[in-house]
């Protein structure tokens, strides 16, 4: 696991419950039971820990926990 990955599944672990083992850059959010205001959540999380603010679309039904790494690293998601 990258480092962008582990940070972002240890946050998903500590405020959603789960297993950060399970998470990898492929997992959706809807298939962790994240609901729509998880996915905000998820957000302001993501913007404090990493000081960015991620774009609209980690709000989105099919976005992937590899989104949300490329987000941060810059890159085309």
């Amino acid at each position: 696991m990258n480092g962008a990955l582990e940070r972002i599944a240890k946050l998903i672990a500590d405020e959603f419950g789960v297993d950060p083992a399970t998470i990898t850059e492929a997992t959706e959010l809807d298939a962790m039971g994240l609901d729509s205001l998880d996915r905000v959540e998820l957000a302001m999380l993501v913007e404090d820990e990493f000081a960015f603010e991620p774009p609209r679309h980690v709000e989105g039904d099919r976005t992937t926990v590899g989104n949300i790494v490329a987000a941060i690293a810059g890159l085309p998601s």
